[in-house]
């Protein structure tokens, strides 16, 4: 039976496994076990270094002035694009990608298929990718720049590592509208995570590499070699993505919870979690919420972080919604078909959990309204209104 190599702890396993056995690392992101090299060589680096370098133009057109990431996966520079007349455009990104994938027709294909769905995205929260230019023995991905840091960097200049409640909900919630226009147009990202978010220098959020680096890890995976971020990476992974099955829209929408968790907490749901056991069902399944996670927003993670995808919500923005506590209402108004009195509105629109839902201490959401001292709500969760008006 054929193995594959795990390029983390370097242990051997058969490929018919979703993951290795030893510290989990997806099969997708592990080389064949007879053919994979160790760690790129200094002459590989020495290439990089060597031939691109500032002043150099790519294709005619793109003139390399600072480099961003100069690693032997993935070799990143700010460039500029001498052909625009647009100073807004001038500037841009060009990730050259690995020979092995530059120099295979097949897998050069594949990434510019993805490339092509991901051209014909225009979204305000979406940051462009403009094209796949070959120079040479070069392939090159020349993106939009977006100035600002991303999540993982603007997160860790914030006390304890964390973003307010308030504010992680805006910036998911802008990252959840690019995700489902990309869903709508039949798009997934199948990489979503802090990294992969920036939040630009004007406040808003752009969402970049849609399907690019998903297909850079299966690509290195494919040709024989180690592909690169599979220990950050498996952390936002979801279940059935464990268990081999195909990325869909609600993986998208369980990485983008697993974010807002780490943005609100400053930990994933699984950062205590044996990184040899997150490749096991029962590990996703019993994950915990880190302390710093509001009250209102725990009963919508937990539905977001749902193993069984059919039981997520409808969309990513459904998703932050609940997070923001307003299911709870939602469900109210389905109730009494809309006719909620304001002040119980507002307050169940900041209420800990939905009015079909208990807590872990079996709470409801009366026994919330009378600790809170909110007697009219209370009374008007008693009354006739909500279907004989039982205990809830």
């Amino acid at each position: 039976m054929p193995h594959l190599l795990c390029p983390d702890c370097r242990t051997e396993f058969p490929d018919t496994d979703p993951a290795c056995p030893e510290c989990g690392c997806p099969a997708e992101a592990a080389s064949p076990a007879l053919s994979v090299p160790d760690e790129p060589s200094d002459g590989d680096q020495t290439r990089i270094l060597r031939e691109h370098r500032p002043g150099m133009r790519v294709a005619g057109r793109y003139e390399l002035e600072d480099a961003i990431v100069l690693e032997a996966t993935a070799e990143i520079w700010l460039a500029r694009d001498l052909t625009m007349d647009d100073p807004a455009r001038t500037d841009a990104v060009l990730r050259f990608l690995p020979p092995q994938i530059a120099g295979s027709v097949g897998e050069a294909g594949r990434m510019r298929e993805t490339v092509e769905a991901v051209r014909r995205l225009h979204h305000p929260h979406i940051l462009a990718l403009r094209d796949l230019v070959q120079d040479g023995d070069d392939c090159v991905l020349v993106m939009d720049r977006a100035p600002g840091h991303d999540l993982t960097e603007r997160r860790s200049g914030m006390p304890g590592g964390r973003i307010p409640y308030e504010e992680s909900l805006r910036l998911c919630r802008e990252a959840a509208e690019a995700l489902d226009y990309a869903h709508a147009a039949g798009v997934l990202h199948r990489d979503v995570r802090p990294h992969n978010i920036v939040c630009t220098d004007s406040g808003a959020v752009v969402v970049r590499n849609f399907g690019v680096t998903a297909d850079i890890r299966g690509s290195m995976h494919r040709t024989g070699f180690a592909a690169p971020d599979t220990v950050e990476a498996r952390l936002y992974m979801a279940p059935e993505l464990w268990d081999g099955k195909p990325p869909r829209a609600a993986s998208d929408q369980f990485a983008l919870a697993v974010v807002f968790c780490e943005l609100v907490s400053g930990k994933t749901p699984f950062a205590d979690a044996d990184p040899a056991r997150l490749t096991a069902r029962q590990a996703r399944e019993s994950f915990a919420i880190p302390a710093g996670i509001p009250a209102e927003a725990i009963p919508a993670l937990r539905r977001a972080l749902a193993p069984d995808p059919e039981e997520r919500f409808l969309s990513c923005l459904a998703m932050v919604d609940g997070l923001e506590g307003l299911e709870a209402l939602e469900v109210a108004v389905e109730k009494v078909g809309g006719a909620v009195p304001v002040v119980v509105a507002e307050w169940l629109a900041a209420a800990p959990i939905g009015l079909d839902d208990t807590d872990a201490e079996g709470r409801t959401i009366l026994h919330y309204a009378l600790a809170d001292g909110r007697d009219d709500v209370a009374a008007w969760l008693r009354s006739d209104a909500l279907s004989g008006g039982a205990d809830r």
